[in-house]
């Protein structure tokens, strides 16, 4: 249910960043919002705590960010602030970055090697798939020392497992199949 609310949040925050084109701004701006209230402490018990009204958050917001990001932001946090949203705010950034990356045609992907690949390596298969896909992969590299050998690699809803412990696996489910 967070999750959905979440995306409705970000759906109208989207909405308005590209009628106004602010897009790359909103991205910064959620990216730097929820990294600071995740980080201090202070923030998340000021924000969360009861006798705390919505008009001293506002306020606190107010001193706090007037200057330094978007009036338009500004205006989301006192939706926020409003609608009891805040706590929801990292998810609403990471739903925020999923309509980013699709409006910019960007995607996320994940190689999973047993050891860590080198960042030519990275480069020329993030540079590989990009060309196959006609969109910019931006590729991460994760280590899985029982992968044994290969790449195990995630793109948005897509599995391609190149891993040779995935070969094994495979195998070992054909020899299952064989009767003698």
């Amino acid at each position: 249910m967070a999750e959905l609310v979440a995306k409705r949040y970000a759906e109208a925050l989207f909405e308005v960043g590209l009628e106004e084109n602010l897009l790359d701004a909103f991205k910064d701006e959620l990216a730097a919002i929820a990294d600071l209230f995740e980080a201090e402490v202070d923030y998340q018990v000021i924000l969360q705590h009861p006798k705390v009204s919505q008009s001293e958050k506002k306020a606190m917001f107010q001193e706090l960010f007037t200057g330094k990001i978007t009036q338009e932001m500004l205006n989301f946090l006192f939706i926020l602030v409003d609608k009891h949203r805040l706590s929801e705010i990292r998810e609403i950034q990471r739903a925020f970055i999923a309509l980013y990356h699709e409006a910019r045609g960007i995607v996320e992907a994940l190689a999973t090697t047993a050891i860590a690949m080198k960042p030519e390596a990275i480069e020329r298969m993030a540079a590989s798939l990009s060309k196959k896909m006609g969109k910019e992969v931006r590729l991460q590299n994760a280590v899985d020392a029982n992968l044994i050998g290969g790449v195990l690699l995630r793109m948005k809803d897509q599995v391609i497992d190149g891993s040779l412990q995935g070969k094994l696996n495979n195998l070992q489910e054909e020899l299952k199949q064989v009767t003698l």
